[in-house]
């Protein structure tokens, strides 16, 4: 799990840092729509990824986040939140990081269980105007805690950013 969690979070921060001194406009809330795919142990899942963001600062804001994978006759759903910190460019790029954290539910044959969720990552977003950006590229460590038993994996996700408001 720790070959996961802390690449991830040093990539996110080089990303951070190297883009403070080029800080531009943000957005004051985003809404992402986007596909997904989840590695988790042995297994694949495909789906969807959609979060709301809120930027109380143009480089700090709180997400919730919403995803349902497939692998039949399994699936998972997972709804969290947690900080977001992103730094507008002025190329056009914003890249962010964010930690979210609350449940997944895991579903097999008609029986669900609930249990912990978590994603620790960061991402890629390209704004193509004013108020649409393309997310390049999401990345994600996935953890779960579901009936005693604990998992880790990846999540990948891309699709589109619809920007609200402006700083």
């Amino acid at each position: 799990m720790r070959r996961i969690i802390l690449p991830g979070l040093l990539c996110g921060a080089a990303l951070l840092m190297g883009g403070l001194p080029a800080a531009a406009q943000g957005s004051k809330a985003e809404v992402f729509l986007g596909g997904s795919f989840v590695r988790n142990g042995s297994t694949n899942y495909g789906g969807w990824n959609t979060s709301i963001t809120g930027n109380f600062l143009p480089w700090l804001g709180a997400t919730a986040d919403f995803s349902g994978h497939y692998n039949s006759p399994v699936h998972i759903y997972t709804y969290t939140v947690g900080p977001r910190l992103a730094v507008p460019q002025d190329s056009g790029l914003v890249p962010f990081t964010q930690a979210t954290f609350g449940v997944a539910r895991l579903g097999a044959s008609g029986t669900n269980v609930n249990g912990f969720a978590g994603y620790i990552g960061g991402g890629l977003d390209w704004i193509a105007r004013d108020h649409l950006a393309i997310r390049l590229l999401q990345l994600d460590a996935l953890l779960t805690r579901i009936s005693g038993n604990s998992s880790s994996g990846t999540r990948l996700s891309f699709g589109v950013v619809f920007r609200l408001g402006r700083y």
